[in-house]
């Protein structure tokens, strides 16, 4: 038997190698698409299509594919495969906006960190980030910009990392924001075998309602000639809030954000211009009335009933608000002309009729609405949501929403959820990143090799396979924003409901001078 054993392994060891090798991957058969190119790049400077130049990228093998689940279909994307050390795993990237583009940066952060990743346009081509006009009249894709692009991606590029390593990934992980946190939301609650853990960031969750939200805003801004608050009126309007909540926020005093804003009621009448007061640091009547509006967030005129989140107090970004207010017609508009025709208008928009008619057309594709993940989390999948406390596009309580209803789903409420689900909310953190906060905690720039102490996507990784949950993760704010730099400050972000507490004393400037407890 000693004898056979030898002769077995020493065929085993002799056999020559069949998998194809990068180039061999041009001809890999795929179900449900064709592979459209292969080849070696890296290590070193890449050049991508749009002109872009990829440094220090390992030495990666790349994979273009077109991918077409259905008719009609033209989905791009690509798959990166390390050439040396693999860490075993598939990592899915999100898109944003429309879609439209391969998003190589992505491509790159993941095999720099060891994974084997893939990315896709959406199928949405020739749209592009805030422009979906491309998609008026194009019924399929819309379906494969809702959900089915993703699917069909994961099942691809398992086919490809297979192929190419002999073997299949021992776990998938999927990190998206904004669009790409819907698409991350999409995959847990609709294909809930694609991906073992799942990173959602400033979800577009409910597509539909986010972008009404957009509209109730540009409105609001441009209700008169005087309605949109200067920039000087904006930064009046946020020094007031901070004083006036600051001092019974968790946060040190003097931080130009606020840790836990929900709780903050300030009312803008306080800054109303008076007789004698004037110029350019108060609000006008017609401004106050505006920032009302945006803080309360779009309602149905007729029940009262909540349609989209408002944005929070000290959440008021001077150039985005600047950006609505010189719109003729707000961004991201293409699907009121998919549903409404080319003419619509935002003027004329009926937050009761026209409201209900949008999310009857294209709810049931573009909305990641379920509050059911129980298949997910049946079969051992975690889902770490986050969203930035100061995100403009898309306000943080959004996701608070759902996450609330994630609990009210589970029998055991919140303790139930929080075995596979966590929610961090970032203070001082604008949309997907930007801000004054400390937006460093993702694997899309990491300051240095990522670590589940300092990286969400590790943090993810760690619970997933070894079963520790995040109970807090540092996160960084980079000096000029630049990772190389080095560090300003950190700060830890929490599990919600829980915040960052200042313990009172300490270095500010230091993770460890803050703790994770309940609300004020």
């Amino acid at each position: 038997m000693i004898g056979l054993a030898l002769v077995v392994t020493t065929l085993l060891l002799s056999a020559p190698d069949q998998r194809p090798g990068c180039e061999g991957l041009a001809t890999l058969p795929l179900d449900g698409g064709t592979v459209t190119g292969s080849e070696a790049i890296g290590p070193g400077e890449w050049k991508a299509p749009d002109g872009k130049l990829l440094t220090d990228l390992p030495a990666t093998c790349r994979v273009t594919l077109r991918l077409q689940p259905g008719a009609g279909s033209s989905i791009q994307a690509e798959v990166w495969l390390p050439r040396e050390r693999w860490n075993g795993r598939l990592l899915g990237t999100g898109n944003g906006g429309y879609g439209g583009v391969i998003f190589h940066d992505d491509l790159a952060d993941g095999v720099a960190s060891g994974f084997a990743t893939v990315n896709d346009d959406m199928g949405t081509a020739p749209a592009k980030g805030l422009d979906g006009s491309p998609l008026v009249g194009q019924p399929v894709k819309w379906l494969d910009f809702g959900w089915r692009a993703t699917h069909a991606t994961a099942v691809a590029a398992r086919q490809v990392v297979e192929a190419f390593y002999g073997k299949p990934p021992h776990h998938a992980y999927f990190v998206g924001c904004s669009s790409g946190g819907r698409q991350a939301l999409m995959e847990a609650q609709r294909f809930p075998e694609d991906y073992d853990g799942i990173v959602a960031g400033c979800a577009a969750r409910e597509f539909t309602r986010n972008i009404s939200q957009v509209v109730w805003m540009h409105r609001a801004l441009r209700a008169s000639a005087e309605a949109s608050p200067s920039p000087e009126g904006l930064q009046a309007l946020r020094k007031a809030v901070l004083a006036s909540c600051g001092p019974t926020d968790s946060g040190p005093a003097g931080e130009p954000w606020l840790v836990d804003p929900a709780r903050c009621t300030f009312d803008p009448d306080a800054i109303r211009c008076g007789a004698t007061s004037g110029g350019t640091d108060c609000l006008t009547a017609a401004q106050v009335d505006a920032v009302r509006k945006i803080y309360a967030g779009p309602r149905n005129p007729r029940t009262g009933a909540q349609i989209y989140p408002g944005l929070p107090r000290g959440a008021e970004p001077v150039r985005y608000w600047a950006f609505l207010a010189g719109q003729p017609q707000p961004p991201w508009d293409g699907i009121f002309r998919w549903v409404f025709g080319p003419t619509w208008d935002a003027a004329t928009f009926d937050f009761d009729r026209d409201e209900a008619t949008l999310e009857a057309v294209l709810g049931p594709l573009l909305d990641a609405s379920s509050p059911d993940l129980s298949r997910f989390a049946r079969r051992g999948g975690k889902l770490l949501l986050w969203h930035g406390w100061s995100d403009p596009a898309n306000p943080a309580g959004a996701s608070v929403d759902y996450y609330r209803q994630l609990a009210a789903a589970q029998p055991g409420g919140l303790v139930s959820l929080r075995r596979f689900a966590r929610l961090f909310l970032v203070p001082g953190v604008d949309h997907c990143a930007g801000g004054p906060g400390a937006d460093g905690f993702w694997a899309a720039r990491p300051a240095s090799a990522p670590d589940p102490e300092h990286d969400m996507l590790m943090a993810l990784v760690r619970w997933v396979e070894q079963g520790v949950a995040p109970s807090r993760i540092v996160a960084s704010k980079f000096l000029d924003d630049e990772p190389r730099k080095g560090v300003a400050f950190q700060r830890p972000l929490c599990p919600y409901p829980e915040v960052a507490r200042y313990r009172g004393t300490g270095d500010r400037t230091q993770a460890s001078s803050f703790s994770c407890r309940a609300p004020r």
